[in-house]
């Protein structure tokens, strides 16, 4: 059917719509041709030209710390943490898990070492019958806490937790023991933001500073306080975002799917801000990539649209399409070029009909909202279409 729908949208807009199955693998001409350079060179000079831009009013500097927040491990024994993080990001969760977790006998107090060792073990467990992995990981977690209550076996158990609530509780009693603990300051506003607390994003940010004043470098903090001036669209978001992803490069603490989740945001903000060369750049460099490839080429056929590029940027709504994700906007993004740029009414009137059933399934708001889009747009050339016959002699 996908292959149908393909060959009837190539012959309505000129045989120029791109297909992802194509043998020789060629795209598109474009008409405004980039020159070709390797994906993570073009991307990452113009994420070292944008930092040093930003430099005179971006966030503060930071180094990533080591043999902080408890940490005991050692210099030489850095290259095995990396190894463990390698195998669990290529999926060999069960070597990873080895390294891990004789590293976490040895420093069962780093919680650098316990966060690699807790998502080894957590890809790894498996349903209980009718008790979920994840209620299941809790409990453990939880347990070994209650059966020694240190300040690291508290903050992995709160980080296992999936009650924001509980979270919270265990982390106070980390905090208890240890006030200056980062791993918990950030744990806490991490918690905060996961509840319907009026001022969570105050009290929220309020933590994190604290974390951020317990160890400057910490990498999860800085995580969080790039990503939330990016949900917050200030000013610094962007070279936020960029001075993270330029310090953790090759951090064995940082997981391969957080890396393009961050990637992913600093696309969007790109993008806002009306640099769409480099952020095609960026996601060019991700092409192939698993991990939110929906996303990935949803923000890519945006950035194909804001770059004067509309065949490649229906090309990439149409892949978006095709992963199968229950997501309304490369469909919304299909609609409007063929609305607006290829003049297809018939097949834009097909993509709202999507949209609109789509959207009435998930009950997501941002969906109902296109879905009321979709229904105006339809009743909107129903009418026209009424009117038009009307007038016809």
């Amino acid at each position: 059917r996908h292959e149908r729908d393909r060959d009837r949208e190539r012959q309505r807009v000129g045989g120029r719509v791109h297909s992802s199955h194509a043998c020789d693998g060629r795209r598109p001409k474009r008409k405004q041709l980039i020159q070709r350079q390797p994906a993570l060179l073009r991307w990452s000079v113009g994420l070292l030209g944008l930092t040093l831009a930003a430099c005179a009013s971006g966030p503060e500097p930071w180094n990533p710390s080591w043999g902080r927040s408890n940490s005991t491990l050692r210099p030489d024994q850095r290259p095995e943490l990396a190894e463990a993080r390698a195998l669990m990001d290529s999926g060999d969760h069960a070597r990873a898990l080895e390294i891990a977790e004789r590293l976490h006998a040895e420093h069962p107090n780093d919680l650098d070492v316990g966060v690699v060792f807790q998502d080894c073990e957590r890809a790894l467990l498996e349903p209980g019958g009718t008790v979920s992995a994840d209620d299941l990981f809790r409990r453990r977690w939880y347990a070994r806490a209650d059966a020694t209550p240190t300040v690291a076996t508290l903050v992995l158990a709160a980080r296992a937790e999936t009650d924001a609530i509980a979270a919270e509780n265990l982390l106070s009693r980390a905090l208890a023991l240890d006030p200056r603990c980062a791993w918990a300051h950030y744990g806490v506003a991490h918690a905060k933001l996961g509840q319907r607390e009026r001022y969570r994003w105050r009290v929220a940010r309020e933590s994190l500073g604290k974390a951020l004043d317990a160890d400057p470098g910490h990498v999860q903090a800085r995580r969080l306080e790039a990503w939330m001036a990016a949900q917050e669209g200030t000013p610094v978001a962007t070279a936020a975002l960029e001075l993270w992803i330029e310090n953790t490069l090759d951090d064995p603490r940082v997981a391969h799917t957080i890396r393009v989740e961050m990637q992913l945001d600093l696309a969007t903000r790109w993008i806002l801000e009306g640099r769409s060369r480099p952020a095609v750049g960026l996601l060019d460099h991700l092409e192939g990539e698993d991990h939110q490839r929906a996303r990935r080429l949803t923000l890519l056929a945006v950035a194909h649209h804001e770059e004067g590029d509309p065949v490649a940027a229906l090309d990439a709504a149409i892949r978006a399409r095709e992963t199968g994700a229950a997501n309304t906007l490369p469909l919304v993004h299909e609609a409007l070029l063929y609305e607006s740029t290829f003049e297809d009414v018939d097949l834009a009137m097909e993509r709202w009909q999507q949209v609109a059933d789509l959207s009435g399934e998930t009950g997501d708001l941002a969906d109902l909202l296109q879905q009321l889009r979709a229904r105006v747009r339809i009743e909107r050339a129903q009418a026209m279409a009424l009117e038009a016959g009307a007038e016809t002699p």
